[in-house]
């Protein structure tokens, strides 16, 4: 595909092809960066996928917290 695109840039637009070293390190640095780009999303999605497992220890104790509303504590206060 990136061929296709170089030639018929070079026919339609008269751009010059070049084939030196430069442009063959750029291109595969290019080619690089897209692949890792879209194999860390891929990564990522796949793990948003998966749920979080959180590890069972029946070691540790339970700790309950009650929360109050605010009103009930200024009606006890104002008693």
């Amino acid at each position: 595909m990136l061929l296709v695109v170089a030639l018929a840039g070079s026919l339609i637009f008269q751009e010059k092809l070049h084939l030196g070293r430069n442009s063959i390190l750029g291109g595969v640095l290019i080619i690089t960066g897209l692949y890792t780009v879209l194999w860390g999303k891929s990564k990522k999605a796949k793990n948003k996928n998966q749920p979080a497992v959180l590890p069972n220890n029946s070691d540790q104790e339970s700790t309950e917290v009650a929360v109050t509303p605010q009103s009930e504590i200024n009606k006890d206060s104002a008693v």
